[in-house]
């Protein structure tokens, strides 16, 4: 069927059980037997895919379940960039939380291999606004660094996308749906929520050849600046334009108010 501006609207493949088939691909793998967690994965994957966002993501981590095993699969593909999770987390139904000396997680996503320059965009939903100088997710390769600090010291968001300067930008929390977007080679935009916090002009160097860490940095191989503040979703993606992060901020938002954990 053509809807009226010509374009095939999105086809949603619906499992025997009802929900959408990537969704409950997920339920299954990671074990998630709660009504209401199944109800707000299917709508969360419902809702990507009806703003043509699903295929933009490379990980997807719903942090839902309230274990390290069920926090572990990436909602995309259960079969890819499974969490590896290493020192002292805590999870709960709330998401995973790093201690802020030791915890750090494997994501096992190279962008290099997997993502495209001056195509990119990643982040996490933060359950905690805690200042400190730690770097909440992030990797760093010669001189290209992709890493997010939702609030440090004196409010200041500071973060990179495939460039060698870190920027800061002032912010009145560190909450919320903290992810930089790049679409374009000069520069990237920082959103917390649907806001843009600030627009970067900043040239791209590249793709990173290390992994992505959660919780901390992978300064060149060696784990640094462990994190304190709460993962309760992260990802990394293609980038987004405006419109597609507001549309994707509004579809965490539901997901995470289903869960009754919306900041």
């Amino acid at each position: 069927m053509i809807i009226g501006n010509g374009i095939s609207p999105v086809k949603t493949i619906i499992s025997s059980g009802g929900n959408d088939a990537d969704a409950q691909a997920f339920i299954d793998t990671a074990g998630i037997t709660d009504g209401t967690q199944q109800a707000a994965i299917n709508t969360l994957v419902v809702d990507l895919k009806g703003y043509s966002l699903w295929t933009k993501f490379y990980a997807l981590y719903p942090m839902v379940g309230g274990d390290a095993t069920k926090h572990s699969y990436n909602l995309k593909n259960t079969a890819n960039f499974q969490i590896t999770w290493n020192g002292g987390w805590t999870h709960a139904s709330t998401g995973a939380l790093p201690n802020g000396s030791n915890a750090y997680a494997q994501t096992g996503f190279v962008e290099s291999t997997t993502g495209v320059q001056d195509d990119a965009s990643f982040g996490f939903y933060s359950g905690t606004d805690a200042a400190g100088g730690s770097i909440d997710m992030g990797v760093h390769q010669g001189t290209i660094v992709n890493h997010i600090q939702a609030r440090i010291a004196g409010n200041a968001f500071w973060s990179n996308s495939q460039d060698a300067l870190a920027k800061s930008t002032t912010v009145s929390n560190g909450n919320g749906l903290i992810m930089l977007s790049r679409i374009a080679a000069a520069g990237y935009n920082k959103y917390r929520e649907s806001t843009i916090e600030e627009s970067i002009v900043n040239a791209s160097n590249g793709r990173v050849t290390r992994e992505m860490y959660l919780g901390a940095y992978n300064d060149e191989g060696v784990t640094a600046n462990y994190s304190v503040k709460e993962h309760r979703l992260s990802f990394m993606a293609s980038g987004m334009s405006v419109a597609e992060q507001a549309n994707f901020s509004t579809a965490v938002t539901t997901y995470q108010t289903a869960l009754s954990r919306n900041i």
